[in-house]
């Protein structure tokens, strides 16, 4: 059962970061007489906003998990548009909450 769950899961992430990875097609490739250029991957917006609803849902450690693209880009492109990042995800908090209260019966057993 929890393999299956697993599987799910990684083939739901597969999904996204193909979605991703394909709003990057119509970016230009970077040619330095005739020969493609070795230079920094580049996102396009239409990737960073992807990956900023992603932020919003998810967090930033798990949309980089997802997305496979470091932390330290997504925190860099939350600082240049000045978007606000909740600590953790809006549904972790009932979750927190409903594992406390289970903590707290199971404790006198």
């Amino acid at each position: 059962m929890k393999i299956e769950i697993k599987a799910m899961i990684e083939e739901m992430n597969e999904m996204t970061r193909y979605r991703f990875n394909k709003l990057n097609d119509d970016k230009e490739e970077l040619y330095i007489n005739g020969i493609k250029a070795q230079h920094s991957w580049k996102y396009t917006q239409k990737q960073q906003a992807f990956a900023m609803n992603q932020i919003c849902e998810y967090g930033v450690r798990a949309t980089a998990r997802i997305l496979q693209i470091p932390r330290s880009t997504l925190q860099n492109w939350i600082r240049k548009y000045y978007i606000d990042v909740p600590r953790y995800p809006q549904w972790m908090d009932s979750w927190r909450r409903k594992k406390l209260k289970m903590r707290r019966i199971f404790q006198g057993y």
